[in-house]
């Protein structure tokens, strides 16, 4: 139960987030929000691991970095992929984008992930998985077309 408790206050968190960026940081760059986003993420892993630390230092999380050269690699594209996401989905609201109809588009990302994932394990999709994407399609019409005014 926890993980669906984390994502759902994920999905939340990330609302509100959309919201002030479309409402109240839309006048910013989108490279300065995410410098100030990502400085103070930092700032609060830190401040977490610190807390942890004096806590209870025999328990406190082991932040033990990897030494295999494929998982730096890794973790830099992964690094890059998500800053050029966050980046992207930023100047989207910037640009004057709903935050409505952008993050109805947000219904598609179980369908990409899958379709990634397929692509990624050689499998082909089930019929599950394709009445999915066309109801996720569906949806995100239904709500794009809805918040139009």
């Amino acid at each position: 139960m926890k993980p669906i408790i984390f994502a759902v206050t994920a999905i939340a968190l990330y609302g509100v987030s959309t919201v002030v960026i479309e409402q109240k940081l839309a006048k910013l760059n989108s490279l300065t929000i995410l410098v100030g986003e990502f400085a103070i993420t930092l700032a609060f892993a830190i401040l977490v691991r610190q807390i942890l630390i004096i806590k209870d230092p025999a328990n406190a999380i082991n932040l033990a970095f990897p030494t295999e050269k494929a998982t730096w690699i890794a973790l830099l594209i992964l690094g890059v992929i998500v800053f050029v996401a966050n980046f992207l989905f930023c100047e989207s609201l910037i640009l004057g984008g709903n935050a409505v109809v952008i993050t109805s588009l947000m219904i598609l990302m179980p369908v990409v992930t899958i379709a990634v994932r397929t692509i990624w394990i050689r499998e082909t999709p089930n019929m599950y998985c394709i009445a999915g994407y066309v109801l996720a399609a569906l949806s995100v019409l239904l709500v794009a077309k809805g918040s139009i005014k």
